[in-house]
């Protein structure tokens, strides 16, 4: 189980057909927070495409990703990209969701105890393209006052971690802070 917390910021365009939104996150490992099991991400997510209650969403997101275990720690640089076309009827929304998550550049710094017990000759070193998560899917979302509490769920599968499940849930709340959940009214001209 992870918890995140992030932030972000936007702008509507062409009568809110077109948006623009700029965020940051960050996630870990819930019940401690521990920075060292941590992602990081900045990104851009943009509506390009908005005809009636119809929406084209799509995002990127440098990121970077911390982990210490009893046998390395690593630091790795990736890129998520989403793609999310669905329906938004205000109060709910419903959407296809179809990701793929890079990492592009990952530094892994094997521990003492690893060089000890497995392998002495092992080096600190940078690998290219060391994992992919590639995402398919669905969520739904109902936003009540500040509130917005979401569902997804789907297949993905990590790169070459074939024992891991081939499925993902997610359960959300988001609070939204000055507004009533992003929900942008329909203006009479």
């Amino acid at each position: 189980m992870t918890a995140t917390l992030g932030t972000a910021a936007g702008a509507a365009f062409a009568g809110e057909r077109l948006s623009l939104a700029g965020w940051a996150d960050v996630t870990w490992v819930a019940g401690s927070i521990d920075f060292d099991d941590a992602r990081y991400r900045v990104g851009l997510r943009a509506d390009g495409v908005k005809s009636g209650p119809w929406r084209l969403r799509a995002s990127v997101a440098p990121a970077l990703r911390t982990l210490s275990t009893s046998a390395f720690s690593a630091t790795a640089l990736g890129t998520d990209f989403q793609l999310q076309p669905g329906l938004d009827w205000g109060r709910f929304s419903a959407e296809i969701d179809l990701g793929f998550d890079q990492q592009w550049l990952t530094y892994v710094a094997p521990t003492d105890a690893y060089r000890e017990t497995v392998y002495s000759g092992a080096r600190d070193g940078w690998y290219r393209t060391t994992g992919f998560t590639p995402r398919v899917g669905a969520g739904v979302a109902l936003r009540v006052a500040s509130f917005e509490i979401g569902a997804r769920g789907g297949w993905e599968r990590t790169g070459a971690l074939d024992f891991l499940p081939p499925f993902y849930a997610l359960l959300s709340v988001t609070y939204w802070f000055g507004g009533d959940a992003g929900i942008h009214e329909e203006r009479a001209h």
